[in-house]
């Protein structure tokens, strides 16, 4: 154990050595001059007053050193042990603060892409139904094509390839894609009217237009491109 340390720690330890040259000031000063001038006061004789003060003076600085250099003793034996302590609270603290930020760490790689997955899956279930239909869904911002950003700290890991991310981004982006599309035909035929009612569009404005079909079959191509490549990461452990 470095002695510096150790000595450092001893003096802190020791309250009267950190206050022993004030305090011995005053004893020194202050007890010997009030002895001194109850003597004079009580005999009205200075005879032996002096060799008095000079033993009172002696007894003081003698105390007054004794007992911070045997407190410093002490504390300096203790010292190991009191900076062992330090030591242990010191490395608690780390574990503690190490444990808050693995906390607030965002959500790791597998985590997003299987979140990812299944929010791409949803919106192919959605499309699915559409299909079948032949109509759009509604409300007309269904498809979770926003929720990329939720994910975008936990998939800008190194260790995800660079493909699959653009992959993954292409397949949102379409989704949202699909959401603005449905959105642009309720825009457009509510601005054909005259007056505003406050009910819906008509059913109409659901059913399918000339590219309707193929826009959709595209975003499941590409949802199905982004899910596959995910599963294949995942269930491998690369994630």
């Amino acid at each position: 154990m470095p002695t510096n340390r150790r000595w450092e720690r001893a003096k802190s330890d020791t309250r009267g050595f950190r206050n022993w040259r004030r305090e011995a000031v005053l004893a020194i000063v202050v007890a010997p001059l009030s002895f001194l001038a109850l003597k004079l006061w009580g005999t009205n004789e200075g005879a032996g007053a002096v060799d008095e003060l000079v033993v009172i003076l002696v007894a003081v600085a003698v105390t007054l050193l004794l007992a911070p250099a045997a407190e410093l003793g002490w504390s300096y034996a203790r010292a190991p042990f009191r900076l062992l302590q330090d030591d242990v609270e010191a490395l608690s603290r780390s574990v503690v603060e190490l444990q808050n930020r693995e906390e607030g760490r965002p959500a790791s790689l597998r985590v997003a892409l299987i979140a990812v997955r299944s929010e791409l899956g949803a919106c192919a279930t959605i499309i699915v139904e559409a299909q079948t239909k032949r109509e759009w869904w509604r409300p007309h911002d269904q498809l979770p094509g926003t929720k990329w950003q939720e994910h975008s700290i936990a998939l800008a890991d190194p260790a995800l390839p660079k493909e699959l991310l653009a992959e993954i981004d292409s397949a949102y982006q379409t989704c949202h894609r699909m959401n603005q599309r449905i959105n642009g035909y309720v825009t457009e035929h509510r601005a054909s009217q005259l007056i505003s009612l406050p009910i819906g569009p008509p059913v109409a404005v659901f059913r399918f237009r000339e590219g309707d079909e193929e826009a959709l079959r595209d975003a499941l191509d590409k949802i199905e491109v982004a899910n596959n490549g995910i599963s294949a990461r995942v269930d491998s452990g690369q994630a």
